[in-house]
């Protein structure tokens, strides 16, 4: 099956030949290994649009939002001390 950068790279590959009906079967098997990568719902939602998919690309910006608010929500959390006994 390979890794979800062996698909992604095979997606890009794809994508910059102008194959995009490829692309995005590549892009789809690389969310269903990784589904974090915000990167590859972009690409994938862009290439849905390209060829008249609304829908489908509507969903992935739906999941490039919902990525993205969970990464700010991360980094807005205070972090864990790294030595918490370490005063200067």
């Amino acid at each position: 099956m390979g890794s979800a950068d062996q698909h992604y790279r095979l997606a890009q590959t794809f994508e910059e030949s102008g194959d995009k009906k490829s692309a995005i079967e590549f892009y789809r098997q690389v969310v269903v290994l990784d589904s974090r990568r915000v990167e590859v719902h972009q690409r994938l939602a862009d290439l849905l649009e390209d060829v008249g998919d609304w829908q489908g690309a509507a969903a992935c910006y739906r999941q490039v939002l919902a990525l993205n608010a969970e990464t700010e929500t991360a980094q807005l959390r205070p972090q864990p001390a790294l030595n918490p006994g370490y005063t200067e």
